[in-house]
């Protein structure tokens, strides 16, 4: 599955949530696709201008945040499963 593979990297517990949501959360995969490619500016931008560039601390704090919300939607998907 596309945009899915750093997620799972990030969230190792939860993969088959991951997955699942990823089939049936229009959302979700939005907010994978956006992770996706915010890791790729991250990292590019830490190579083109080093980890201090205002442009990669900018694309960290948008990782940051696009991880908050994609762990609010796992705990949330895990509370529904188990209820």
């Amino acid at each position: 599955m596309p945009h899915t593979a750093a997620v799972v990297r990030r969230f190792p517990g939860h993969e088959l949530a991951i997955r699942r949501l990823f089939q049936c959360d229009a959302t979700f995969r939005e907010i994978c696709a956006d992770y996706d490619d915010a890791l790729h500016a991250l990292q590019h931008w830490q190579s083109a201008g080093g980890p201090t560039d205002p442009r990669a601390e900018q694309y960290r704090d948008l990782v940051n945040e696009l991880e908050g919300e994609l762990a609010s939607l796992l705990k949330r998907s895990s509370r529904s499963a188990s209820g």
